[in-house]
């Protein structure tokens, strides 16, 4: 697996992972087995159980040895770092949902009203019709929350 995912971490972070490693590598043979990844992660304040551990471990061990070295463990820590990221996001997007009158399950629509307010609010030069337009593709005349996040998505990049 590719290390690039682990540029995101700070040093404070790489710290954080050689010295958790080190430490539950109890038999110092450089790698670390499901055992001690359980540990590992327990110790670093994330709970998994079994199953989820053998399921990351499967992901990042690149040459099958049922065990990590460093690089695979280093890849396994920002990749969990990128999903906690990812489901902060999401949690965002779920209560901008909300304010413009969708559901927190997800359910409901944008209230076309409520978005003509905010635009005008943040005086953003953009029709609440011509989103309604470009993101409802089920032509409902309602924005649901799947094309909530697309224009979301689409906003950001």
């Amino acid at each position: 697996m590719a290390l690039d995912i682990t540029k995101s971490l700070n040093r404070e972070e790489l710290e954080l992972c050689r010295n958790a490693f080190i430490q539950f590598d109890l038999d110092h043979s450089g790698t670390i087995d499901c055992t001690e990844l359980r540990a590992t992660l327990q110790s670093m304040g994330h709970e998994c159980t079994e199953e989820e551990v053998y399921l990351m471990m499967a992901k990042v061990d690149d040459n099958g040895s049922g065990t990590l070295d460093f690089s695979e463990f280093l890849t396994l820590y920002a990749q969990a770092k990128k999903n906690e990221m990812d489901r902060g996001q999401e949690t965002d997007t779920i209560q901008a949902f909300m304010a413009l009158g969708g559901n927190a399950d997800k359910t409901g629509e944008v209230a076309i009203s409520k978005l003509e307010q905010v635009l005008d609010i943040f005086e953003l030069n953009v029709r609440a019709k011509d989103i309604v337009e470009q993101y409802d593709t089920d032509k409902s005349g309602f924005i649901d929350f799947q094309e909530f996040k697309d224009w979301i998505g689409k906003s950001k990049a």
